[in-house]
């Protein structure tokens, strides 16, 4: 299994394909599902993720807590 992505083009296509699959497993056991895509959609890249593109900063992390905080 590939563990790394040469060219960043490559993480939107994994990362769509890793939440059809959370989504499917969502499906298949009662478990609740926050999607968390929408709320960094219109957000500035940098000012959330670290240059990796996946991993959180602080203003990503206050995001996540704001949306749980919503919808739990």
């Amino acid at each position: 299994a590939v563990r790394w992505l040469n060219d960043i083009s490559d993480f939107v296509p994994v990362h769509l394909r890793y939440a059809d699959i959370v989504r499917q497993v969502g499906r298949d056991i009662p478990v609740l599902l926050v999607v968390f895509l929408p709320a960094y959609r219109s957000k500035t890249e940098k000012r959330y993720f670290y240059g990796d593109h996946i991993h959180l900063l602080d203003e990503g992390r206050k995001i996540v807590a704001l949306t749980l905080y919503i919808y739990l």
